[in-house]
């Protein structure tokens, strides 16, 4: 068999030390306006990808959203139902949606 010795023994005291730093007025103004320099440079940052992202992305999609606004605003100008007639004189209403249509000749 083996046996395994263990010693106990009390940590050495340490000692704590705290630098005691006096609050200064010009070092709290310091920090506020490095603060709001960070703040103002990442909104700069957000500008400027919106720009250099966003106007490209704009612009390929300003054909496509032109062209949909045209269809919309063209399809307020044309008359509701159909409107063509036919070759026998006779006028056509307009039915709802899903309606049948039946005539008797």
């Amino acid at each position: 068999m083996s046996t395994v010795t263990v010693t106990f023994t009390l940590p050495n005291e340490t000692v704590t030390t705290q630098t005691t730093q006096g609050w200064q007025l010009g070092g709290q103004i310091d920090q506020a306006v490095a603060q709001l320099v960070r703040i103002g440079q990442g909104l700069v940052t957000i500008v400027v990808w919106a720009v250099i992202v966003g106007l490209p992305c704009c612009g390929a999609a300003r054909p496509f959203l032109a062209w949909r606004l045209s269809r919309r605003l063209a399809g307020r100008n044309r008359p509701r139902g159909n409107h063509s007639g036919s070759s026998r004189g006779l006028t056509s209403t307009a039915l709802p949606r899903g309606a049948v249509f039946l005539s008797t000749s």
